[in-house]
């Protein structure tokens, strides 16, 4: 994808959205169904965190499917979700894509009023990793422990933290520290500065491959909403075909990776370059993702959002009193035929 590369910290979002209540009743027309081709050309800009082959059907939208849409992209990159989630909370893009944690945490803050109009990635894609041969083997061996994260509100940081409240370890007994990008993490386990680290592919087979790490606990079964498109509401109800289109070129892009696997490892490798290993390696984790991380069927489930609730309010991250309902994150959802 065509890259405006911005890296931007994590700071406070102050924004309060004031909502002006009316006595009267009034029951809402339903909303028109929508063709993703009755309008256009179509420009959106996606802020999203550094790619990783999670983001692989947006690179496959950007160089094959966003034309039958009459649509065109761009992305701006952020380190880490919670910037990302920050970045767009301040007005940059039209599409933010996040862990399940960004548009709850825009949402329950009321930093934006966001909707989520289509799932990317369906488990988490986090490993923990300590260094070969270091006697932390388990999450309970964290106890007492510095561990890497991405950024502070990240994906990262309340898995971890549900993690170790699973495995009865007082969250307040790891230190958490922020560092930013995959290969910073790598760089502090390596130095000594953090004793263990989240770490996702291509990165993690890259670093088993050389025998420099051990898996301390794969969070990759957890079916988890990691990867979410997320548009504000104000623009989905301003330009309903902008966010169709985006959607039928997603749903297309799913097709194309499910049906011609050359293609997508070609895409894959072109993505990530020499950092995403060998062929083998990029044929694994291919298959790996369409097994287990994407769908060609796109919608935000029930089961998901389940699952999004449990793991954040249990981190200690998220307060359980005025956590947005499923019906609040999808609400203003576009209809797309």
């Amino acid at each position: 994808m065509k890259k405006s590369r911005l890296i931007v910290g994590v700071t406070a979002v102050a924004a309060a959205l004031l909502i002006s209540g009316c006595s009267a009743s009034v029951t809402a027309a339903p909303k028109p169904t929508t063709t993703a081709k009755s309008a256009g050309p179509f420009t959106l800009q996606i802020v999203q965190t550094t790619p990783s082959f999670s983001y692989l059907p947006l690179d496959v939208i950007e160089h094959a499917t966003a034309a039958n849409n009459n649509l065109t992209i761009s992305s701006t990159s952020a380190n880490g979700g919670a910037a990302a989630s920050q970045l767009f909370a301040g007005g940059t893009g039209q599409l933010l894509v996040s862990g399940g944690d960004g548009p709850a945490r825009l949402l329950q803050t009321g930093a934006a009023q966001v909707t989520v109009i289509a799932s990317l990635q369906r488990n988490n894609p986090w490993v923990i990793v300590s260094k070969k041969g270091s006697s932390i083997k388990s999450i309970k061996d964290l106890q007492g422990k510095t561990v890497g994260i991405t950024g502070v509100g990240s994906q990262t940081q309340v898995s971890i933290q549900s993690e170790l409240v699973k495995a009865g370890v007082p969250t307040t007994s790891v230190r958490l520290v922020a560092l930013g990008s995959v290969p910073a993490l790598i760089a502090a386990l390596d130095q000594g500065s953090v004793q263990a680290i989240p770490i996702q592919s291509p990165y993690l087979e890259t670093e088993q491959s050389s025998g420099d790490v051990q898996i301390v606990d794969d969070l990759r079964g957890v079916n988890y909403p990691s990867s979410l498109v997320v548009a504000r509401t104000s623009d989905v109800e301003a330009n309903p075909q902008a966010y169709c289109a985006f959607n039928a070129s997603l749903k297309e892009a799913m097709q194309k990776l499910y049906s011609d696997h050359p293609y997508a490892l070609a895409e894959a490798t072109a993505l990530l370059g020499p950092s995403g290993g060998t062929a083998a390696q990029l044929s694994e984790q291919l298959n790996e993702y369409l097994k287990s991380s994407w769908s060609e069927n796109i919608a935000f489930t029930q089961a998901e959002y389940n699952t999004l609730k449990r793991v954040l309010t249990t981190s200690g991250a998220f307060p359980t009193e005025g956590f947005p309902t499923m019906t609040e994150m999808t609400k203003s959802a576009p209809k797309c035929k």
